[in-house]
């Protein structure tokens, strides 16, 4: 039978999984992400 895991239940345990060190840090992501912002930028083409 499959259990039905709720919004709550995925939160929790995503937070779990961030907070054990496992992902990379809110530092490198928002550097990740600007970088991807100006690559975005430099080849946009109008």
């Amino acid at each position: 039978m499959n259990k039905k895991i709720t919004i709550e239940e995925i939160i929790q345990k995503q937070r779990k999984y961030f907070y054990s060190g496992v992902t990379k840090p809110v530092y490198f992501r928002i550097r990740q992400l600007k970088i991807l912002k100006e690559l975005i930028k430099e080849n946009l083409v109008c």
